[in-house]
């Protein structure tokens, strides 16, 4: 956040703080309300400041969820901003409280108890399930993975996850010794593809600093997996269902009311696909995936997965 665009927010909150005031002493309201709401207005001008000099992706991926001024984030950060962002998420990453059992995870995901609610939770057990590290049932995915060997990996370190989740799921690409952070979008899921890739680039920043105890874990459930001392490259794969991209392609049928949606990425494709770009010259590979038609309550079913153009440009 500039000094000018501080001082024009504070001047807007303190303009209506005095709206406020002028309301009190005229007795239009409850005088007590009235300072409340003014004391709130104060709170939160001093919170949205803070976050607004936040660069951390790890918060910026919420505060930029906005599809009509994704073109100008993209440009933001893919114009010189990019190495300041990535420097303050490896600072605010937590440290880890342990280290990363993954043997925890050496089983199926029990995706049978999961209700109809937990549509996306669901997709990522059917996913790991299929490809999990001790006993693959599915071919290695072009250009994507070969297997998985987590599953909601943790990254926040107290109750408090302060812009820190879980990753979907943890995985490796074996013929180049990259590791594979997933972030998987249920078909319906309004977020932003910007938002995804900024999730998905900050829990890879994450697994590069902590990659010391993240390998030591890999190395003791999976030893037969070739784990790199450091990775050079991180990749990072952006995956959802034909549903979701759809709503993003500017060439689809803007029946399904999602007209604007595909305008304003269409306005931002060369800024998005030129942080592509600039992203994988910082050493994190992100690219992006759909998932074909699938049975997400048939364990035995196979599941199409396959590498996708994206943004179009």
């Amino acid at each position: 956040m500039s000094d000018r665009e501080r001082e024009d927010f504070d001047d807007l909150v303190d303009g209506v703080i005095d709206v406020l005031g002028k309301i009190k002493n005229l007795r239009l309201l409850d005088p007590t309300v009235m300072e409340a709401l003014a004391a709130k207005l104060v709170v939160v001008r001093d919170e949205s400041a803070a976050l607004m000099d936040e660069k951390g992706l790890h918060h910026l991926k919420d505060l930029w969820d906005t599809v009509r001024q994704m073109s100008e984030y993209c440009a933001r950060l893919e114009g010189g901003f990019l190495k300041d962002a990535i420097t303050d998420t490896k600072n605010a990453v937590p440290e880890a409280r342990s280290d990363y059992l993954f043997a925890e995870r050496n089983h199926d995901v029990g995706v049978g108890r999961m209700s109809d609610k937990q549509e996306e939770r669901k997709l990522e057990g059917r996913i790991y399930n299929r490809w999990r590290a001790a006993s693959p049932l599915e071919k290695p995915v072009e250009g994507l993975w070969d297997v998985f060997v987590g599953y909601q990996v943790p990254l926040y370190s107290t109750a408090k996850q302060a812009g820190w989740g879980k990753i979907d799921l943890f995985g490796f690409s074996s013929s180049d010794e990259v590791p594979v952070v997933l972030e998987l979008k249920r078909a319906g899921s309004r977020e932003t593809p910007l938002r995804a890739m900024l999730e998905g680039v900050a829990y890879a920043i994450a697994v590069r600093k902590r990659w010391e105890k993240i390998a030591k874990g890999i190395t003791a459930t999976y030893g037969s997996l070739p784990v790199p001392d450091t990775p050079d490259v991180i990749r990072v794969v952006v995956l959802a269902p034909e549903r979701y991209w759809k709503q993003w392609r500017p060439d689809e049928d803007d029946a399904d009311g999602n007209k604007l949606r595909r305008r304003h990425m269409k306005e931002a494709a060369k800024s998005f696909a030129d942080l592509v770009r600039a992203l994988g010259e910082k050493q994190y590979d992100v690219r992006f995936a759909e998932i074909g038609a699938h049975d997400i309550d048939d364990a035995d079913a196979s599941i199409a997965i396959r590498r996708i153009a994206f943004p179009a440009t």
